[in-house]
C-alpha cells in the first residue's frame, strides 16, 4: 500500500495551495477516480492517502468529491498475495463497498491509525505472523476491539479454526472464495456488526438512564433459587457496580426486617403468567443506611407456559420519597394555613387554591379553578392582564378589595411572587390573600380611640390640636381669623359627685350633643377631658363672630337638661382667644383661651370672657409665683404668726389662730391671700398644711405653760379636708405632739363642707368624736347653708370681717351679725367675730351675744417668740369694762 500511495505524496501540498474547484481539478484529475473515506476531520483518498484540510476552502473542495462515499462500508483487505488482494477488492467494489488494502501486519496496524474499517478481510497467513496473531493484536487496539473479522484460509484443520475463534475471529471463508457467497457473507457480517453496535449503544443508553433513574434489573430463577442483580442495583445497595448472583436468602438479608415478609411472599406465592407484582420496601445498604426501593416483576415462563422464575426492575426512591414527603407536608401546611394562597398561570388563570382562599371568597376549591383571578376583584379594579412590572418584581405587597361569591366586597392584603423558569421566562404568580376586615375594623376602632372621645364621640385632644393647626395654617394663607372657645361646666363636680359618675357621663354626652347643634359644620367641637370642651371657629369675623357663637352656646345652655327623670341646669363658663391677635400658635391660643376661662370662672362663671393682655400678665405672674412657692417650700421660708382670740366679756385671751406667712427674701412678709389659691391649685397645700398643723400643735404645748387651757385654731384647706387619710394624719400629728384633741379647733369654710355634704358630715362627726373643735370660718360669705347647720357637728361660727368692718354704720351688716348670733344661740354654737378694729365694734358685738373676737384692736398676728413675750405668765389683754348687752344700731 505504501508503494501505491507513495507516488502521490506531492498531491496534498498541491491541494493545500488550490483556491478553487477548477484549479484543484486541473491539478488533481486523479482524485475524481479515487476511493474516498471520510472520518471526522480527516479525508482519506486511495490515490493520495490521508489529507488533513488546513483551510475552509480546501474542506469545501474535498467535500465536492467525497460526499458520495460517506455511507458506503469500508472493507480492509489484508493478504500478502497481490493477486488475491486484487480479486477480493474487485469483488467488493462491484458489490458497492469501499476498500483499502494491506499486505502485512504493519500495514494493517498503520491503516487502523488512519481509518476505521467496518470489516477486516484477513488472510490466515501473513508475512511475519499468522492471522491469529494479528487478530489478537487487533482485539487490543481501540479501533479493532469490536470490528468484525472475516478470516480467509485454505487450512481446514479444526485446531487452526479453534485458535482463530479464540483469538477473536468472527467468521471464516475458504480459498478460493465463491463470489456470490463471499459477498453475502460480508454483507451478513456487516449487518450483524451494525446490529451489535446499535445493541451496545442501546445498552449503554439504557444503563446510563438506569443509573440516572437509580433503576436496575433483577431475575430470579425458580429451579436454582438464585437471584441475579444488575450492576445498578448493586451500586445503590452499596456493592461493587457489577452484576451479582446470589441466593434469594442473601438478597433478603439486605431488606429491612419489617419488610421481609411481604417481599418474601412475592417469591413464594403462586403467580400467573402476565401477572405484575409490585412492592415498595426498605433496604439496608452495606453502610447501614436505609434506602427505599420500588420493585416490579412478572413471571418468566418456558415454552410450555410453566413459570420458571421472575424478572423485573428495582428503583431506588429514597430521595424521591423524601421529596414526596416534603411536598406532601408542604401541601398539608399550605392547606392548613389560615391565609389564602392561589397559583395562577401566565394568563392569570387559577391553577391551584388552598381551602382558606376558597373559604375567604365563599367558594369551593374546585369552583375557583380555571377562573381568572382578576374576576374576584370589583369591576373597577379588574385588570385584563398581569402587570408587566409584576412579572419582574420579586414580591409585590398591596392592599386591595375582593368580592365574595354573593358580591359582598371586603378588604384584603395581597402579596404576589412571580415565578420564572430556568431561562427567566415568566410562568405565573403565587399570591397570598388575607381577609383584613377585622384588622380594618380594629384600625378604625384604634383611630376612633386615638382621635375621638370614647364617651361623647367628639374629637379628643389630639384630633383637636390637629384640626386647630390646620385651621391656623389655612387662616395664615387666606388672612382670616380663627376663634378658640374654651368651655367647662359650672357646678359639674358637684353634680357628678352628688348624682354619681354614670349620671355625670350622661350629662357630658348631652352637653356634647348641644354643642354640636350650636356649631356649624365647618367648626370643630372637641372634648379635652372631664367637663372641658373646646370649639374651633373658622370662617368668622373676629370678635363679633366669636361673640355670636359664644352667646348662642350660653342661650342654648339656659335650657335645662332632662336626664333620668331629673331636671337640672349646668351653664358653661367660656374663655375666648382670637387668632392672630391673641396668639399665633396652637399652644398660644390654648393657653390664652384657658386664661380667659379662668377669668370667667373667677367672675362667678356662667359667662364668656375674651382674652386680654392683662390676663396674660396675671397668668405669667401666677406661673412665676408657683415656681417661687415650690422653692420657698424647699428653703423653709414659711412661718406661722399667731393672733389671739379674746373673750369679749372678760377680756382674757382664750385661744390663738395660727396664720401662715411667707418670708420672701425680696418682698418680705407675704400674706396668705396672695398665694393660698395657688397652693390649692398645685396641691402644695397638702404638704404645707401638714407642716402648719404640726407647728401649731407644737405651740399648744408651749402655750399651756403660759395660759393653761389656751386653745389653738388652725385653718384647713379644701384639698386637705378632701384628701384620703386626712383623719389619720390629724391623729398622728396630735399623738406625736402630745396634745389633747380638745385644745385644737379646725376651721373650715362653709364651701368646703358643702362641696360633698354627706362625706363632710361623716368626717366632721369622726373629728368631733375625737374631741376636736369644729368652726365654720367666714360664715355667711359662701353657700346658703343655714338649712344644713343643724345636721353638721359644729361648735363655732366665725363672723367674717366683711360684716364686722361696717357693722356700726351699715344696718344690713348689723342685721346679719345679729341674725348669726341668734341662730348660733338657738343651735348652741359659740360665735367668734373677726376683724375687730375698735372698742365700739367690740362692744356692739358683745351686746349682740358674740362670745369672742379677734382683730387689730386686740393684737396683730405675731411670731411666737413676740407673742409669748407680750402675753407673759397669766397676762390678759386689757379691754374696757363689760357693757350692757343691748342692740346698738347706727
Amino acid at each position: 500500500m505504501q508503494d501505491e500511495i507513495g507516488e502521490k505524496r506531492s498531491i496534498p501540498s498541491r491541494l493545500e495551495a488550490a483556491n478553487s474547484v477548477s484549479e484543484f481539478c486541473e491539478q488533481s484529475a486523479l482524485l475524481c477516480q479515487s476511493t474516498w473515506i471520510i472520518n471526522r476531520e480527516t479525508f482519506y483518498c486511495s490515490a493520495v492517502g490521508r489529507i488533513h484540510p488546513t483551510s475552509e476552502p480546501l474542506r469545501e473542495i474535498l467535500m465536492c468529491f467525497a460526499p458520495a462515499a460517506v455511507s458506503s462500508p469500508l472493507i480492509l483487505v489484508a493478504d500478502d498475495e497481490h493477486l488475491v488482494r486484487t480479486i477480493h477488492v474487485d469483488l467488493l467494489k462491484q458489490a458497492g463497498f469501499r476498500t483499502a488494502t494491506a499486505a502485512s501486519r504493519a500495514e494493517v496496524l498503520a491503516c487502523l491509525e488512519e481509518m476505521e474499517p467496518d470489516l477486516l478481510l484477513l488472510d490466515l497467513l501473513l508475512p511475519g505472523t499468522d492471522g491469529v496473531g494479528i487478530c489478537q493484536a487487533l482485539r487490543g487496539h481501540p479501533r479493532g476491539g469490536a470490528m468484525p473479522i472475516l478470516m480467509v484460509t485454505s487450512a481446514e484443520d479444526s485446531t487452526s479454526i479453534h485458535r482463530a475463534f479464540e483469538a477473536g475471529v468472527t467468521d471464516f471463508v475458504t480459498k478460493p472464495v465463491q463470489p456470490e457467497l463471499f459477498v453475502h457473507r460480508v454483507r451478513f457480517m456487516l449487518r450483524a456488526a451494525d446490529t451489535l453496535k446499535r445493541l451496545r449503544r442501546s445498552e449503554e443508553t439504557l444503563a446510563k438512564a438506569q443509573r440516572n433513574a437509580r433503576l436496575g434489573c433483577w431475575e430470579w430463577d425458580l429451579p436454582s433459587g438464585q437471584m441475579w442483580l444488575s450492576a445498578e442495583i448493586c451500586g445503590f445497595l452499596g456493592y461493587a457496580e457489577e452484576p451479582l448472583r446470589c441466593p434469594l436468602a442473601d438478597f433478603l438479608a439486605s431488606v429491612h426486617p419489617r419488610d421481609v415478609p411481604p417481599l418474601q411472599k412475592i417469591f413464594t406465592a403462586p403467580v400467573a403468567a402476565g401477572q405484575v407484582l409490585a412492592l415498595e420496601y426498605r433496604c439496608l445498604s452495606r453502610s447501614g443506611q436505609e434506602a427505599i426501593v420500588y420493585t416490579q416483576g412478572e413471571a418468566v415462563c418456558d415454552s410450555f407456559g410453566r413459570v420458571r422464575g421472575l424478572s423485573g426492575t428495582m428503583q431506588e426512591m429514597t430521595e424521591h420519597k423524601r421529596t414526596e414527603t416534603r411536598l406532601r407536608l408542604l401541601k398539608e401546611a399550605v392547606e392548613a394555613l389560615p391565609v389564602g394562597i392561589t397559583i395562577t398561570d401566565r394568563s392569570g388563570r387559577i391553577i391551584y387554591c388552598n381551602p382558606a382562599e376558597a373559604m375567604i371568597h365563599g367558594f369551593g376549591a374546585e369552583e375557583m379553578l380555571d377562573r381568572e383571578a382578576r374576576l374576584f376583584a370589583p369591576s373597577r379594579l379588574q385588570k385584563k392582564a398581569v402587570p408587566k412590572h409584576l412579572e419582574r418584581a420579586p414580591l409585590w405587597r398591596r392592599e386591595s378589595v375582593n368580592r365574595r361569591k354573593g358580591g359582598e366586597e371586603f378588604p384584603v392584603q395581597l402579596a404576589s411572587l412571580a415565578v420564572h423558569d430556568a431561562d427567566g421566562e415568566f410562568l405565573g404568580l403565587v399570591t397570598t390573600c388575607e381577609d383584613i376586615s377585622e384588622r380594618k375594623r380594629a384600625e378604625e376602632r384604634i383611630h376612633q380611640l386615638a382621635y375621638y372621645d370614647n364617651l361623647t364621640g367628639l374629637p379628643n385632644r389630639w384630633m383637636f390640636r390637629d384640626r386647630l393647626d390646620q385651621a391656623l395654617a389655612l387662616a395664615r394663607r387666606t388672612s382670616r381669623e380663627v376663634a378658640l372657645l374654651f368651655l367647662d361646666l359650672d357646678r359639674f363636680k358637684l353634680i357628678n359627685d352628688t348624682m354619681g359618675h354614670d349620671f355625670g357621663d350622661r350629662l357630658l354626652s348631652a352637653v356634647a350633643e348641644r354643642l354640636a347643634v350650636c356649631m356649624r359644620k365647618a367648626d370643630t367641637v372637641a372634648r379635652l377631658g372631664g367637663d372641658e370642651f373646646v370649639v374651633v371657629l373658622t370662617q368668622m369675623e373676629g370678635y363679633a363672630g366669636a361673640t355670636v357663637a359664644a352667646q348662642r352656646i350660653v342661650d342654648e345652655f339656659l335650657q335645662p337638661f332632662e336626664l333620668q327623670g331629673r331636671t337640672l341646669y349646668s351653664p358653661p363658663s367660656i374663655g375666648i382667644a382670637i387668632f392672630p391677635m391673641d396668639g399665633d400658635t396652637v399652644d398660644d391660643l390654648i393657653r390664652n383661651a384657658d386664661t380667659a376661662l379662668y377669668h370667667a370662672k373667677a367672675l362667678g362663671g356662667s359667662i364668656y370672657c375674651f382674652f386680654t393682655q392683662e390676663m396674660n400678665l396675671r397668668a405669667v405672674e401666677k406661673i412665676v409665683l408657683e415656681t417661687e412657692l415650690r422653692q420657698a417650700l424647699e428653703a423653709e421660708q414659711f412661718t406661722l404668726y399667731y393672733q389671739p382670740q379674746v373673750n369679749l366679756e372678760s377680756g382674757r385671751v382664750v385661744a390663738l389662730e395660727a396664720l401662715m406667712r411667707w418670708q420672701h427674701p425680696v418682698h418680705g412678709v407675704i400674706l396668705p391671700g396672695e398665694f393660698i389659691s395657688i397652693l390649692e391649685d398645685t396641691g402644695l397645700i397638702l404638704r404645707l398644711g401638714e407642716w402648719l398643723l404640726r407647728e401649731a400643735c407644737a405651740q399648744i404645748g408651749h402655750g399651756q405653760k403660759i395660759l393653761p387651757g389656751l386653745e389653738m385654731a388652725v385653718n384647713i384647706s379644701s384639698r386637705q379636708f378632701q384628701q384620703p387619710g386626712f383623719l389619720e394624719m390629724v391623729d398622728k400629728v396630735l399623738r406625736e405632739a402630745g396634745v389633747a384633741p380638745g385644745l385644737l379647733t379646725l376651721e373650715l369654710t362653709e364651701s368646703i363642707i358643702m362641696d360633698e355634704p354627706e362625706k363632710s358630715r361623716q368626717l366632721l362627726q369622726q373629728l368631733r368624736e375625737r374631741g376636736l373643735g369644729i368652726a365654720i370660718d367666714d360664715f355667711g360669705t359662701g353657700y346658703s347653708s343655714l338649712g344644713y347647720l343643724k345636721n353638721f357637728p359644729i361648735d363655732q361660727l366665725k363672723i367674717d370681717r366683711s360684716f364686722v368692718h361696717e357693722v356700726l354704720t351699715n344696718p344690713d351688716d348689723a342685721g346679719i351679725v345679729e341674725a348669726i348670733t341668734v341662730i348660733a344661740r338657738r343651735l348652741n354654737l359659740d360665735v367668734v367675730a373677726e376683724g375687730i378694729e375698735s372698742r365700739e365694734q367690740a362692744e356692739f358685738l358683745s351686746s349682740c351675744g358674740c362670745q369672742a373676737g379677734q382683730g387689730y384692736y386686740f393684737a396683730k398676728p405675731l411670731p411666737p417668740e413676740l407673742l409669748w413675750a407680750q402675753l407673759g405668765e397669766g397676762h390678759a389683754v386689757a379691754i374696757p369694762p363689760r357693757v350692757e348687752k343691748k342692740r346698738k344700731r347706727a
